[in-house]
Order: structure tokens, then C-alpha cells, then sequence
């Protein structure tokens, strides 16, 4: 009677345990037909290609902003700038989606990431390339709040009248009035 009991227990459990394991099987491959791919987002290769390019860009910019306006040398000390957890994903888009390196040229404030395309050959018609430039204003800004203290009021700014001072009474604000 006990091995009875024990066997069903067990076979139960077996069926339990492979109910359970199938169950996430299917969750495990639900999760991998929906995850976002490259390949799923942009499926066209030359539009996919044209948007690495535009968030190589992206991270090229805020490199130049980040130091001065100043755009990096070259790519290695480009890649130097993110940290080692982030360097494979960034190291990612240094190459196109067909396998061949990007190239980058920078042109004083302006510069130039390219791919060969997909005939892997420079400086053919279907090569792509992004062009930026950076937004890096050297001069300080301007304080909203500078305004408001060189601010003059009409009734205040002429004749040498400097305004109501600090601490007057409101008959000296006023002026002197007729009696």
C-alpha cells in the first residue's frame, strides 16, 4: 500500500514537473519571438544601416559635448570614453551590417561617419553616410535672471531719477505732493 502511495506520488510529481517545464518552454519561446531585434525593428539592411549611423552619430555628439566641443582624434579614444560595460554595445555600431568598419572624419566642428554599402567597396553610389555637426556653444549663457535686474520700469528710467530706494517712506516714493 505505502510503495502504492509513493509511486503516485511520484507520478504525480513527474507530471507536475513536466507541466511546469513545458509551461515555460512556451514562455521562454513567446519572450524570443517578440524581443526587438535590429532585424525586427528595421528590417530593410539599408535603413537599419542608416539608423546605426545616426546613433554612432549621436554618442559622437555628446562625446563633443562632454569635452568642450571638441570631437575625438579618432575612434579608439572615442571608444576609451565609455565605460567597460558599455563599450560592446557602442563597439557594435563601428561596424556595418555588412561587416565592414565604419569610417570616421572629422572636419573641424563637422564630421563625417560612412559605411561602404552593401557592395563593400568606398566611394560608390551606395555607400551611406551621416553628417553632424556639434552643438557646442563656447560662450556662457546668458541667465534668465541677468534680465531682470538691469531691468528698468518706464516711470523710474529718466532724469537721473534713480528709482525707489530701500527703506523710504511711501511719501518719499511718491514725491512731494501739493497741499
Amino acid at each position: 500500500m505505502r510503495r502504492l502511495f509513493w509511486a503516485a506520488c511520484i507520478v504525480a510529481g513527474t507530471a507536475a514537473f513536466g507541466a511546469g517545464a513545458l509551461w515555460i518552454a512556451v514562455l521562454e519561446a513567446s519572450k524570443a519571438s517578440t524581443h526587438d531585434t535590429e532585424e525586427v525593428l528595421w528590417p530593410d539592411v539599408m535603413e537599419r544601416q542608416s539608423t546605426r549611423l545616426q546613433i554612432l552619430s549621436g554618442h559622437i555628439r555628446g562625446y563633443a559635448a562632454a569635452h568642450s566641443g571638441l570631437l575625438p582624434p579618432g575612434l579608439g579614444v572615442f571608444m576609451l570614453s565609455f565605460s567597460h560595460d558599455e563599450r560592446p554595445s557602442v563597439a557594435r555600431l563601428l561596424v556595418d551590417v555588412w561587416g565592414m568598419p565604419v569610417e570616421y572624419e572629422p572636419v573641424g566642428a563637422v564630421f563625417n561617419v560612412r559605411s561602404a554599402g552593401p557592395d563593400r567597396t568606398w566611394s560608390t553610389p551606395d555607400d551611406l553616410s551621416e553628417t553632424a555637426g556639434t552643438d557646442f556653444d563656447p560662450r556662457p549663457r546668458r541667465r534668465e535672471y541677468d534680465s531682470v535686474f538691469s531691468y528698468r520700469h518706464p516711470l523710474h528710467a529718466g532724469a537721473g531719477n534713480a528709482g525707489p530706494t530701500r527703506g523710504a517712506s511711501p511719501v518719499a516714493r511718491r514725491g512731494p505732493t501739493a497741499r
